[in-house]
């Protein structure tokens, strides 16, 4: 891929910083609650958040990608970003997270005490996976990407930055008569053949070589049935499990071209000096069925 530079974004100082960024104190956090899966909502998330979707656009690293194929399970073009970004942002999500989700601590109850604020800022960062996703349907795509598919981070936040956002299918998986609302869900039930039975469909999927000519909404075939969306209004923040099965929806954009933009706050429970991710631990710590 090749990257470059479209400002110097380190001309802006932390007071104009704070101002763009800014959270809306009055912003409302909604807990959905299912049988077999959740999300959270957060609506009204930013105080200009149309300034945020063009300073983002404006400043940032962009990736442009060699491939003329997609070759993501996401519609999109992306930005990546450099360490220390979003720290307001990144803080507020983790404190959300770990009051509602996890245990009932802030951030620096969390990790401890820290000898300097950049020591704090740096296991902070480390939890995250930031980027921006900029979505259209006119998007060329191999290997079946349009499919579901599961994240390596523990839970996604996606921040919705353009009014044409319609969210995130939720799917379920199915197998042997049963249907599977994430990877882990399937391991608790079924153990090690669910898992060897989810790797062997992806690397077959990696090997078809069907090439379609836009983003597909795929709504039910022999192995998959969506069963929910998670919304993505504009200025709002969705947050689901990135072990559970889903792939973006662009059902509700009407130009082949018009871009959807989302910054992305991937989630990860371990640390970095921590053990690599591990399903029994997860399911333990998550208490799954």
């Amino acid at each position: 891929m090749k990257k470059y530079f479209l400002k110097d974004i380190n001309k802006i100082n932390l007071k104009e910083y704070n101002r763009i960024f800014e959270i809306n104190k009055s912003c409302k956090h909604t807990h959905h609650l299912f049988d077999d899966f959740e999300y959270w909502t957060i609506e009204d998330f930013l105080v200009n958040p149309e300034e945020v979707n063009e300073f983002i656009l404006n400043n940032f690293v962009h990736v442009e990608r060699d491939d003329k194929l997609n070759p993501s399970h996401h519609p999109a073009e992306q930005l990546s970003f450099p360490q220390f970004t979003f720290f307001n942002i990144k803080e507020y999500l983790f404190n959300l997270l770990t009051k509602q989700m996890i245990v009932p601590k802030t951030f620096d109850d969390f990790y401890g005490e820290f000898e300097s604020e950049q020591e704090r800022l740096i296991y902070l960062d480390s939890s995250w996976d930031t980027y921006s996703n900029l979505a259209y349907k006119n998007v060329k795509v191999k290997n079946r990407n349009f499919e579901p598919h599961t994240d390596a981070f523990t839970l996604a936040c996606n921040l919705f930055l353009t009014d044409n956002a319609v969210g995130t299918n939720l799917y379920k998986m199915k197998y042997n008569d049963s249907l599977i609302v994430s990877s882990m869900a399937g391991f608790t039930k079924f153990g090690q053949s669910f898992s060897n039975h989810l790797e062997n469909y992806m690397i077959e999927r990696e090997k078809d070589s069907f090439v379609s000519k836009q983003w597909i909404n795929v709504s039910e075939t022999k192995n998959w049935l969506k069963h929910h969306t998670v919304p993505g209004n504009f200025n709002s923040v969705s947050i689901y499990r990135g072990t559970n099965f889903h792939s973006p929806d662009l059902s509700g954009i009407t130009e082949d071209n018009e871009i959807r933009h989302n910054l992305v706050f991937g989630y990860n429970t371990s640390g970095f000096d921590e053990k690599e991710f591990d399903y029994k631990s997860e399911v333990n710590k998550w208490k799954w069925r």
